[in-house]
């Protein structure tokens, strides 16, 4: 077992058992407020200590957090697919919603809560500045619709649709 208790993330991973067991909670990425947040380093690192073709299940309850850290747990998972199964747990919020899409089976149970959302920033600067993290949300929002899209088979607008809403749902 990885002690993770500052990182938010807790691994289980007992030859007893017959699947290894990563749990996510709490928010996604680095803080300059907070350096115990779970990053997408401290993920790899925990499923990288998994042997491949070992089952492992996912599960999740966060609120969401960083689109960089959480792109990049998405291709850590998707690396994996075939041995992972995602749980939300509890929510599967903003960044959160998209992260165990990659899994090769996701498990939601009716108490459990989704959303999803237009990709957002808090950025400063001149107009020419907030052009560009402007075009870079959109990019991001792009990237993140093809995953939506591809896993629950609804049609591209109407994904569009819900995360210009900010929509929720239960399981």
């Amino acid at each position: 077992e990885i002690p993770t208790e500052a990182m938010k993330l807790t691994v289980k991973n007992e030859a007893s058992s017959p699947n290894a067991e990563i749990f996510i909670s709490g928010p996604i990425g680095e803080s300059w407020c907070d350096d115990t947040l779970m990053d997408e380093k401290r993920f790899r690192s925990a499923l990288d200590a998994i042997p491949e073709g070992r089952k492992i299940n996912l599960y999740f309850n966060s609120p969401g957090g960083s689109v960089a850290d959480g792109l990049a747990m998405h291709s850590a998972i998707k690396r994996r697919r075939n041995d992972i199964t995602s749980i939300i747990t509890g929510e599967a919020v903003s960044i959160a919603s998209y992260i165990p899409l990659a899994a090769g089976k996701v498990i939601t149970p009716k108490a459990a809560v989704w959303m999803i959302h237009k990709p957002w920033t808090g950025d400063a600067g001149n107009a020419d500045r907030l052009r560009k993290t402007a075009d870079a949300l959109d990019t991001y929002e792009t990237a993140m619709v093809s995953e939506y899209v591809a896993k629950t088979g609804q049609k591209e607008e109407k994904i569009r649709e819900d995360l210009r809403a900010e929509t929720w749902m239960s399981g």
